[in-house]
Parts: C-alpha cells; sequence; structure tokens
C-alpha cells in the first residue's frame, strides 16, 4: 500500500533532548513516509551534546535547515540563510506538519499552497520570553499559520483554551488536544517499587531543561535546609546557576541513558514557577517518572490533576519543603500499585497518541 508522504518540520535539533515532535516523529511514520526538515543553528554547540537515534517505521529522510544567528534583524544575514536552504525544502507532500510559527520564517509560502497543514501546538508560544520581546510580530506569524491550518493539536485543554481565547475568530478549526505521552518501549522498564536509603543522602533527581521556568530558589532552599540531600539537574542548562556542592548539573544525555540516573534517585521533583507558559504544559517528563515507581515531587497545577493518584503536589516552597521533610522520614502516602502505574501509562504512550491523530486526518 503507497502510504502518503508528509514534510515533517520541527522547530528544535534533532539531537535536542527528545521531546514531543521527536517521539511523534517516529511514530507517524507508521502512517506516512515522512522527510524531516528541522532547525539547526549555525555555531550551536549544545545540539552536538548528544546524538539521539531514530526509530522510523517506513521510508523517511532528513535534513537540516539552516540558521543564522541575527538572520532576522539583518537583511544580508537573512539572504545569506535564504541561500543555504533554498534547495532543502523541496518535494511533493499531501501533508504538512509543523511544530512551531517559527518554521514560517524558513518555509516559502507557495511551499505551502494546496496543502494539507496541520499545527502542532506543544506549548504556549507566545509566553516564552525570547517571543515576548517581539510580540506582536510572532502574533501576526502564529495567527497566519493557524490560518494556514486545516487541523490544530495541542498539548494539553489549558493550552487548546488558550489558543482560542487568543485568536478567537481567525482560528480555521477548533484546536484537537492531544495529550503528551511515553515511549512504549519504556513500559518494559516499569521498576518495582524502591524504599527510600535509610543511610547517607537523599538524592532528588530532575530531567528535563532548566531555563527561566525553573524555580532555582526552591532548589536552594531545599539543599540549605536538609544537609543530607542532593539534587541532580538532567538536561541543558540555559540559565546561571550557583555552585553547590550537593547540587550535580549533568547536561543533556542521550534519551536512553536517562534509565541510569533514575535508578540512583530515590525521588524525582518539578520545580516549575507557575507563570502562563507552565499552566499549560502536560509534561513528558512525568509520564516517564512514573516509570520508577519512585516518589515524585511536583508544582500545583490543573494539568497536573490527571497524575494526582501517582504524584505529590505543592502550592507554595513550605508544602515542598515538608513533602521532602515526609520523604525523608519515609512518610509519604504510597502511590498505586504497579499494575495501577502500568494502565495508566498503557493508555498514554506516542503509539495511541500517533493512532489517535491517523485516525483524525484521514476520517
Amino acid at each position: 500500500m503507497t502510504l502518503p508522504r508528509m514534510a515533517y518540520f520541527m522547530h528544535v535539533h534533532w539531537n535536542w533532548i527528545k521531546q514531543r515532535p521527536h517521539f511523534l516523529y517516529e511514530e507517524l511514520t507508521k502512517y506516512f513516509h515522512i522527510d524531516l526538515f528541522y532547525i539547526g543553528r549555525v555555531f550551536d554547540k549544545k545540539n552536538l551534546a548528544i546524538q539521539n537515534s531514530r526509530k522510523t517505521y517506513t521510508e523517511s529522510s532528513i535534513r537540516q535547515i539552516t540558521k543564522i544567528p541575527y538572520s532576522s534583524r539583518y537583511k544580508l544575514l537573512c539572504c545569506i540563510e535564504s541561500m543555504l536552504n533554498r534547495n532543502k525544502i523541496m518535494g511533493e507532500y499531501q501533508y504538512i506538519w509543523i511544530t512551531s510559527p517559527l518554521i514560517l520564517q524558513f518555509v516559502p509560502r507557495r511551499f505551502l499552497d494546496n496543502k494539507m497543514i496541520i499545527y502542532d501546538c506543544m506549548d504556549n508560544f507566545l509566553e516564552f520570553s525570547s517571543i515576548k520581546r517581539n510580540a506582536e510580530k510572532y502574533f501576526k506569524l502564529e495567527c497566519e499559520l493557524l490560518q494556514y491550518s486545516k487541523f490544530v493539536f495541542a498539548s494539553s485543554n489549558t493550552l487548546k483554551n488558550e489558543l482560542m481565547r487568543n485568536y478567537g475568530a481567525k482560528l480555521r478549526v477548533e484546536p484537537i488536544c492531544i495529550n503528551n505521552g511515553i515511549d512504549k518501549s519504556m513500559l518494559r522498564d516499569l521498576r518495582a517499587t524502591t524504599n527510600i536509603k535509610e543511610k547517607g543522602h537523599l538524592n532528588l533527581l530532575y530531567i528535563g531543561t532548566i531555563s527561566d521556568w525553573f524555580d532555582v530558589d526552591l532548589i536552594y532552599l531545599i539543599l540549605n535546609k536538609f544537609e543530607d540531600v542532593n539534587i541532580t539537574l538532567v538536561g541543558p542548562l540555559e540559565i546561571p546557576l550557583v555552585n553547590h556542592p550537593r547540587l550535580n548539573m549533568i547536561g543533556p544525555v542521550i534519551h536512553e541513558n536517562l534509565q541510569r540516573y533514575a535508578d540512583s534517585a530515590d525521588a524525582f521533583i518539578m520545580p516549575f514557577l507557575l507563570n502562563d507558559l507552565i499552566l499549560s504544559v502536560d509534561p513528558v517528563k512525568i509520564y516517564e517518572y512514573l516509570i520508577f515507581s519512585k516518589p515524585i515531587i511536583s508544582i500545583d497545577y490543573e494539568e497536573m490533576h490527571k497524575f494526582k493518584p501517582f504524584v505529590q503536589l505543592y502550592r507554595s516552597h513550605d508544602e515542598a519543603l515538608r513533602l521532602i521533610e515526609r520523604l525523608k522520614t519515609e512518610q509519604l502516602e504510597d502511590c498505586l500499585s504497579k499494575e495501577d502505574v502500568a494502565s495508566f501509562l498503557s493508555n498514554n504512550t506516542w503509539e495511541k497518541r500517533a493512532s489517535q491523530i491517523n485516525n483524525i486526518l484521514i476520517r
């Protein structure tokens, strides 16, 4: 059977830590012949820190679109960038998948004509600090993408509602919520519950990007209050942090190696600042934390409530510190059984998300 062809444009580098665009691309190759186009910044060494594998099920090529720093500010750089990418964006496709309005800065509009455009909105785009600096420009860019799009997917209900509130009648279609998920292969690694260490330090682990939405103050509060707590951060560091003898900053690692750090943790933490960006996030990391059957401590907001049977939520620094104290003394309530966790995760795999998306696109 001949599968339809899709051009899949993702705004993050393929060798960035694996996120929604990476996983959905892989799973959608079950239903489409996909050519992947990703944005790669010139001179950006952080994208070379890891080398992600690619698991595809059908024919699929991969091409990098070159981003030159400051090309949006200077016409000469913009012209050079266009020349570098002139012959990269080509081919005959029925579907165009776009993960961010930023993609429109690289794709010729004629390339979008008479195609089925899908906008997969994974974050509240307008709330990133880099976007806010030129809010009017990027509002118009996202509005243009929404008007091109025959289908709009949002990673959370809150994000879906934000799109409807921000754009209203400018939307061609009502967004559809497709939550994040977990790689089905990780379900084989579902661990038995591990007790907190009786001796030595308590090890808290965070996996993900450390940026301006990260609650740095809480991290240092925990370290200063509890002399027997270590905190390990695994992921790209985008903000300065003060060195601390019990704060371990690992940097980005390939997805397959996360297990090594998770196995050595006593509990996981998601210390985010509550803002309009975070309120729309359906955190991939929580799905993945659940694999290891260890306590999970997270900031409390509406999108976290579907995880409530399995996580401990806090609304203030004081509540977070009390949870750490109870964690140390093994007084946190037990999460549900391994069977309950397995059932939840098996219903929230990227495989099922891609199947749902395919059924929507072909109906």
